[in-house]
């Protein structure tokens, strides 16, 4: 008997062990902060499609160190000649091209750098992509705050409406007092009916964009622990940005095209081989084209390429000014957000306590309902004040960590 207890004990263990896996394995994925930017990365399919410009530009390095963009030309000919003696005729001859001046790898050096270039505008596109994620994850958790405060609202509500009901039934007050507090109820509930579906919104906004799971749930600290570093430690670092680099890689890319086009001035060697039967006779020659440089020197396109570089040069200190001006309005911003946070935040907790001395007032008949509806409005606007200055706050975090180019 004891025996059967124990082997009883053991598969009710073993069933609980497999359901605790099981749960864990079916456990939703949880998008806090850091995993909402890694989905960005890697799954959003704005990110997928932006990695395939540099699958692009690497397309663009394949063959192009070879000896000649030209192929080797083989001509043949062949007849009969009329007259007397009637013998065969036939000719053949090879041209075999070499590009000179270096052309093969300036067009190599040139491929790279584009390469190089359309990276760098990759990694500036998913800077957008991953800021744009993190707002839309701010929302949605900003939107389940918001179905906890209407949830805490409608149990003052319905909580007054009792306390109501049993003055009412004493005769302490009216009776239709009862029906203000039904009516109150009654707004509470539709409002976290809105609350609710707003959630379901701004999650699934969410999950498409960043290409995680239908079933994912949004978590995490709203506003971020850590502070960003100090005003003048992130302007040190501005070039690391990644539109700044990308401009830099395209002033790079641009200088390459000037060492391309000055490649291309040079002319195209060609090795030619001959054979010619004629009159019952073989000739074989072997010699050399060359195109003679004296009227066209590429002097247009190698004028366009310093253009272009200057025009580089000109966007680079365009990109990092506005770079510098927006992370200055992005740590103002950030300044400002977080003082308006703090003041709310400490206002939030007084109206907390406050509503329940409300609450308690009321019950005790040392206030009416004027009182109470008043101050009840009061207070929870100070609360949904308090709850939008955290979602204003998280929004200025992640703005600042966009122009500062720290973004997770």
């Amino acid at each position: 008997m004891s025996g059967w207890i124990a082997s009883s004990v053991s598969i009710a263990l073993a069933g609980a062990v497999l359901c605790s896996y099981a749960e864990v394995a079916n456990a939703a994925v949880v998008l806090d902060r850091e995993s909402v930017a890694k989905y960005a990365r890697t799954e959003s399919p704005v990110a997928k499609a932006n990695a395939t410009k540099v699958d692009v530009a690497k397309a663009g390095t394949v063959g192009v160190g070879i000896v000649s963009q030209t192929n080797p030309t083989l001509t043949a000919m062949g007849g009969v000649r009329f007259g007397d003696p009637k013998t065969p005729e036939a000719n053949a001859s090879l041209l075999i091209p070499f590009d000179l001046g270096g052309r093969p790898k300036a067009r190599s050096d040139a491929a790279a750098t584009n390469v190089d270039a359309a990276k760098a505008s990759a990694a500036d596109g998913l800077r957008g992509v991953v800021r744009e994620a993190l707002l839309r994850w701010a929302r949605a958790l900003r939107a389940q705050r918001g179905v906890a405060l209407a949830k805490t609202r409608k149990e003052v509500a319905s909580n007054l409406l009792v306390i109501a009901k049993r003055r009412a039934a004493t005769g302490d007050i009216a009776k239709g007092d009862t029906s203000v507090f039904e009516i109150e109820l009654g707004r509470e509930d539709a409002r976290l009916s809105a609350a609710d579906g707003l959630v379901a919104a701004k999650r699934a906004l969410l999950v498409a964009y960043i290409g995680a799971p239908e079933d994912a749930r949004v978590g995490g600290d709203l506003v971020a622990i850590s502070a960003p570093q100090s005003l003048d430690t992130l302007l040190a670092s501005i070039d690391k940005r990644a539109d700044v680099q990308a401009a830099a890689a395209a002033v790079t890319a641009a200088g390459s095209q000037v060492g391309l086009a000055k490649s291309d001035a040079w002319p195209t060697l060609g090795i030619v081989g001959n054979y010619e039967y004629h009159e019952s006779t073989n000739f074989v020659t072997v010699g050399v084209s060359l195109p003679l440089p004296l009227f066209n020197t590429n002097k247009t396109a190698i004028a366009t390429a310093n253009a272009k570089v200057a025009a580089a040069q000109a966007d680079l200190a365009a990109v990092r000014a506005l770079a510098i001006g927006e992370l200055k309005a992005a740590y103002a911003s950030w300044t400002s957000a977080r003082d308006s946070h703090d003041a709310l935040a400490k206002v939030a907790t007084l109206a907390d306590v406050a509503v329940a001395r409300a609450v308690k007032a009321y019950d005790v008949g040392s206030s009416n309902v004027t009182d109470v509806l008043l101050l009840r409005k009061t207070l929870q606007d100070a609360s949904t004040e308090a709850l939008d200055a955290e979602l204003a706050l998280a929004e200025a975090r992640i703005e600042l960590d966009a122009a500062a180019g720290t973004l997770p």
